[in-house]
């Protein structure tokens, strides 16, 4: 994990943090879903894989830097980037260890820790975009 989150601080600020809380906020529509479903009997969890953007976006950060192109994610088994670069993620049904009786694995708790913990993701990825956008200003305000 610490190898992605060095990419937002560090290497490609911006355009690493713009792939974070794009992929923050597709999966917050998936968690808001499943919470929104949380009494549908039969429904089963999804989530974006987490561990799967992880590394797709430090094996991009490490290209990047090998080669000194732009961060270019490519598409994996979840993932889908089009020919523009725009990313799309496939949810995926998640095992969790409490089973319903109607075959359904739901709890409130666990979408709402994961809700939150996302949120903060979001927002350090939102933040680092901010501070970065502040800097470009304050230089563009300095040679004017």
């Amino acid at each position: 994990m610490a190898n992605w989150m060095d990419g937002i601080f560090s290497r490609g600020g911006p355009a690493v943090a713009e792939k974070v809380a794009a992929f923050a906020e597709a999966r917050n529509a998936v968690l808001a879903d499943n919470i929104a479903n949380i009494n549908t009997m039969g429904y089963k969890t999804k989530d974006l894989s987490v561990a799967e953007f992880q590394q797709t976006l430090a094996a991009a950060i490490d290209e990047s830097e090998q080669t000194g192109e732009p961060l270019k994610l490519k598409s994996t088994r979840h993932i889908q980037v089009d020919d523009s670069g725009t990313v799309s993620f496939e949810p995926v049904e998640t095992q969790d260890n409490i089973l319903f009786h109607d075959r359904g694995d739901r709890s409130i708790e666990k979408e709402m820790s994961e809700l939150a913990k996302n949120q903060m993701l979001y927002q350090v990825a939102i933040a680092v975009l901010r501070k970065q956008n502040e800097t470009l200003s304050a230089a563009i305000a300095e040679h004017l």
